[in-house]
């Protein structure tokens, strides 16, 4: 006789997931930061000690659809932490939802197959402030990705951005949205000079 299939549980908490909110406009000003939209699950990785979860926004477990997340998650040095991000699968050079919704599988092998042929990333935004103040703290960028992106405004890479590859050879500091500008061109410049 079969086992009977493992039930998701839900694990209450008073973390939440950082959510965009619907405005009329988009907010100015330094203090506020912007990220791409991914073909992804949003959800809450959390380690203590040699524990790790993975809390989707409605509160799911996908640990055990993740597993090389959670395996990356423990060779960490730290080992007591929450972040907030997403689950992607890399696909060519962007993302494939497709290749994501696969992955929650009931069966243990199937997800362990699919594991090591389609494996995700935990893309980072924030992590929780070992304060208790409740408050979320951008990361400190060290990591630099070439992105292809269709439209840029505002700060804010908009529509069909693709990830070209990692840039292990800039430091972050040296990415910046200055490089984005375009500089006003003179058209009169390109005529033949008489």
């Amino acid at each position: 006789m079969p086992a009977p299939p493992r039930k998701r549980t839900r694990k209450s908490t008073s973390l939440v997931a950082m959510e965009a909110r619907s405005v009329d406009a988009i907010p100015r000003g330094a203090e506020w930061q912007y990220e791409p939209k991914w073909d992804g699950f949003r959800c809450l990785l959390s380690r203590d000690g040699d524990h790790v979860d993975l809390r989707s926004k409605s509160g799911e477990d996908l640990a055990r659809y993740f597993p090389e997340v959670v395996a990356a998650a423990l060779k960490l040095k730290a080992d007591r932490f929450t972040l907030d991000g997403e689950i992607v699968v890399p696909h060519g050079k962007g993302f494939s939802f497709d290749a994501l919704l696969q992955r929650i599988h009931p069966a243990e092998s199937r997800v362990k197959k699919l594991s090591q042929e389609t494996p995700a990333l935990y893309l980072v935004f924030s992590r929780w402030s070992t304060e208790r103040s409740a408050k979320w703290c951008p990361l400190k960028p060290k990591l630099v990705v070439e992105v292809c992106y269709d439209h840029f405004t505002g700060q804010r890479f908009r529509h069909g951005t693709s990830i070209l590859r990692w840039r292990p050879d800039k430091a972050p500091r040296q990415c910046t949205f200055e490089q984005l500008k375009q500089k006003a061109a003179d058209p009169m410049k390109l005529l033949p000079q008489p």
